[in-house]
């Protein structure tokens, strides 16, 4: 009875530090929730700015573009504590341009000229306090964005 029990402690603490790192992960995603600025130079030598909010959905966070009731998501973001991955979809990005999102209804993407499909691209960064700083590849070349979040916003 005694081997019984010490066994089934044994499994209990198991599972319960299997979950760790589930707990873990939540608090690393802590870091990044919140509203952020994406910033880019343009070859023109203008600042274009998207704001960019990672909202936490369950166990896993998303990237919106847009403020307010206009919020477009962008998709699941990877977060291994340093390093910020996730999905832009172009269409997407420039509707939440200059910080106003789009209306897109309950389900379909932002509507946009020509109807043609708009290529998506993973926009990757490494968080370094209150700053994301890294990029895109494109076929028109790498891309470079930084992330600067929103205080009291």
């Amino acid at each position: 009875m005694k081997t019984m029990l010490t066994g089934l402690m044994v499994a209990v603490g198991t599972v319960a530090l299997g979950a760790m790192p589930a707990a873990s992960q939540s608090a690393e995603f802590g870091a990044l929730l919140g509203a952020w600025e994406m910033q880019r130079e343009t070859p023109q030598g203008q600042m274009m700015t998207i704001r960019v909010t990672f909202v936490a959905e369950g166990d896993s966070v998303v990237a919106r573009v847009g403020e307010g009731d206009a919020l477009i998501p962008l998709g699941r973001v990877e977060f291994d504590g340093e390093t910020v991955r996730f999905p832009i979809e172009m269409r997407a990005l420039m509707a939440g341009r200059g910080g106003r999102g789009a209306r897109t209804g309950a389900a379909g993407p932002p509507s946009g000229r020509g109807g043609g499909e708009m290529p998506t691209f993973t926009y990757e960064g490494r968080l370094d306090g209150d700053r994301i700083v890294g990029g895109l590849e494109t076929p028109r070349g790498a891309q470079e964005f930084v992330l600067e979040r929103v205080r009291g916003g």
